[in-house]
């Protein structure tokens, strides 16, 4: 989703995400439910700092796309089970 720098692993190689794929454009995240909630914290970063960095590097990278997503549950009972971020923004 975020993309990996050469020699970022073993093995790597310099690997546009998602995010910069979408540059520009529109991202579609199907059944977002099914994503583990350590990545959903990842998720909330790049779209509020509206930055994202690859893996292994140390530069970050503007994001300029719409991101729409999808559930094939009801966000509001996931977020009762917390396998559901909720995000709260903070006043003023």
């Amino acid at each position: 989703m975020f993309g990996s720098a050469k020699e970022a692993f073993t093995g790597a190689a310099d690997q546009t995400g998602l995010f910069e794929y979408a540059q520009d454009g529109t991202l579609f995240l199907d059944e977002i439910n099914s994503m583990p909630i350590s990545l959903q914290s990842k998720l909330i970063r790049v779209l509020e700092e509206r930055v994202v960095r690859r893996l292994g590097s140390t530069s970050a990278t503007p994001v300029r796309c719409v991101v729409i997503s999808a559930s094939n549950e009801d966000p509001q009972m996931l977020i009762a089970k917390n396998k559901f971020r909720l995000v709260l923004e903070e006043a003023g």
